[in-house]
């Protein structure tokens, strides 16, 4: 996968390919991106392990197809509620590091992040039931 590539995708969901630091412009390297594009996509807080740069290209581009709907309503719902559960659990990692700590928000954001993901298990496993029924031939 180019630089093209991923420039692509960020523009599909409105990320800039350019940053500002100190009144200079400059541009994002294809890391920055990536992070950027896994972030938007799966929420904060991801992380993975590529074997390759090309690998982590693929991933990047499917997550944005699958942002847009282009892989299927069930996917896009699973990906939506990942986000959501890691954006919870970002918020209750951030919650246990005060001085003062406050265990029932930190208890109800645990229940939130284990729902969310819950949500995105079972829309994982319809559009998987979903998928092989569609490939199915049928004699």
């Amino acid at each position: 996968m180019s630089r093209r590539d991923l420039l692509d995708a960020c523009q599909r969901i409105s990320i800039r390919p350019d940053h500002v630091t100190g009144g200079k412009r400059g541009s994002k390297d294809n890391n920055w991106l990536r992070t950027e594009l896994i972030n938007r996509t799966y929420g904060p807080g991801m992380q993975w392990q590529f074997r390759s740069a090309a690998e982590a290209d693929q991933v990047c581009v499917r997550a944005v197809d699958c942002r847009l709907g282009k892989l299927g309503r069930l996917l896009s719902i699973a990906q939506a509620s990942m986000r959501e559960g890691n954006r919870e659990l970002v918020e209750y990692k951030r919650l246990c590091g005060l001085t003062r700590r406050r265990p029932n928000d930190e208890a109800e954001l645990l229940r939130s992040a284990r729902q969310w993901f819950e949500i995105s298990r079972i829309a994982q496993e319809l559009c998987a039931v979903e998928t092989g029924v569609n490939n199915r031939e049928v004699h």
